[in-house]
């Protein structure tokens, strides 16, 4: 007998992408840039993974808005952006563009604000 099957889902949190209000729960937070990945596993070795999945996570509901492979280099320089935003290595303006840019750039249903408080 052969014991195989999909693992649960790993996610990796990357990071936040921007200040933002949720679409769902309406709560003022960041959604963070999360991938997900699933294996297959023959006796409970992982041997193959699943596409990785791409998402924008809330965390305070943890409601996940997926992107696609186009979508998800856009997000991962977000999150870069928004490290040196918070580190206070680009300023206020410089990321306001960038998060319009992000939106531009990956067409998602809803916007982030240009809340830059974190900054302050």
């Amino acid at each position: 007998m052969i014991i195989g099957g999909w693992s649960d889902e790993k996610q990796t949190d990357l990071g936040p992408v921007a200040l933002q209000t949720c679409p769902r729960c309406h709560n003022d937070t960041e959604l963070h840039y999360v991938t997900t990945t699933k294996w297959f596993r023959v006796y409970f070795i992982p041997l193959c993974p699943s596409p990785t999945k791409h998402f924008l996570r809330c965390r305070m509901c943890g409601h996940r808005t997926r992107l696609d492979r186009l979508q998800a280099p856009h997000a991962l320089a977000m999150v870069w952006m928004t490290s040196d935003f918070l580190e206070q290595r680009v300023s206020a303006e410089d990321y306001a563009a960038a998060v319009e840019d992000f939106y531009a750039a990956t067409a998602l249903p809803y916007r982030l604000s240009t809340d830059t408080r974190a900054g302050s």
